[in-house]
């Protein structure tokens, strides 16, 4: 994408294209400090773009790889994904993964939300969008890793990460009992089919909510955040995260939509360390998506 739009678009040309890559790709910091919210290269960062005015300078070279980016920001000590995302705001095209469109937790909201209809979509190795979009919309608690978080938030002092831990201790406990009760009348093995209890998740998310709020405002109080909440890399995941809030955030998007879940587009799958929403069909965002834009281009090999 980047080689075609360089032939398109030669330096000083009037239009710029950029690439938006993943924050861990591009950051050059050992430790990411957005995962806690204290880095020193987000504080006054508009007002430091403007003042390097190395905005101006680099919408001259026509293409920006984020590498290109990443780079020229360093020199400035300035986020490299803000500033990516701040080229991005006036340039003609913009080259970034699907989860910039399509995901509902990351998608970039400061485009698409005030869009006016006039952009176009292209999507390459489209046949991957389905399933990916599915994913999106398919969260898993994995039952241990709240009652861990829940104990660690018990032995900590602050009120706002007791009642945190006070909830996954309460979401865990619900999962397991529903799994604990469909192994008994079931025959088949887990995962168990089943749909999720009413009147339970609606206050669940509200909480999360709230909980999120309160924990994010005790986070910012603190000099540094407590060893037990220290922000990790869990899995294959790259990216440094905060494991509480991580933790929540997840609560809130398995809890959002289970007192009302169309059976046709989602299904809950319990077993006895883990429950997931699972989407069935993604058709109705990806639909969205693609048409709040003026015109769409889906390509695949």
């Amino acid at each position: 994408a980047l080689e075609t739009l360089r032939s398109m678009l030669p330096p000083r040309c009037d239009a710029l294209a950029v690439q938006i890559s993943a924050k861990d790709r591009v950051c050059p910091q050992a430790e990411l400090g957005c995962a806690e919210g204290r880095c020193p290269w987000q504080r006054g960062f508009s007002e430091r773009l403007s003042a390097t005015g190395l905005a101006d300078a680099l919408a001259d070279e026509g293409v920006l790889s984020a590498e290109r980016i990443a780079a020229r920001a360093s020199e400035h000590e300035l986020c490299t994904f803000e500033t990516s995302l701040a080229l991005a705001t006036r340039s003609s095209a913009v080259v970034r993964d699907f989860n910039y469109v399509c995901e509902p937790r990351v998608y970039l909201r400061r485009f698409f939300d005030a869009s006016d209809g006039r952009d176009l979509l292209i999507v390459d190795e489209a046949h991957n969008l389905a399933e990916r979009a599915q994913g999106y919309f398919s969260p898993e608690l994995e039952l241990a890793r709240l009652d861990s978080l829940a104990e660690r938030c018990a032995a900590l002092p602050e009120r706002a990460y007791r009642r945190a831990g006070d909830l996954l201790r309460e979401v865990s406990a619900h999962c397991r009992e529903i799994a604990l009760r469909l192994a008994e009348e079931r025959p088949d093995d887990a995962p168990w089919v089943e749909a999720p209890a009413r009147g339970f998740w609606e206050p669940i998310e509200e909480a999360a909510c709230a909980s999120l709020l309160e924990t994010q405002s005790q986070a910012a109080s603190e000099s540094r955040r407590p060893d037990a909440l220290a922000p990790v890399r869990e899995g294959r995941d790259r990216r440094l995260r905060d494991p509480l809030r991580s933790a929540l955030a997840l609560v809130r998007e398995f809890a959002h939509g289970c007192e009302s879940d169309d059976p046709e587009r989602f299904a809950a799958l319990w077993s006895l360390d883990r429950a997931k929403r699972l989407c069935l069909d993604p058709a109705p965002w990806l639909g969205q998506r693609i048409r709040s834009f003026h015109s769409a281009v889906l390509m695949s090999a």
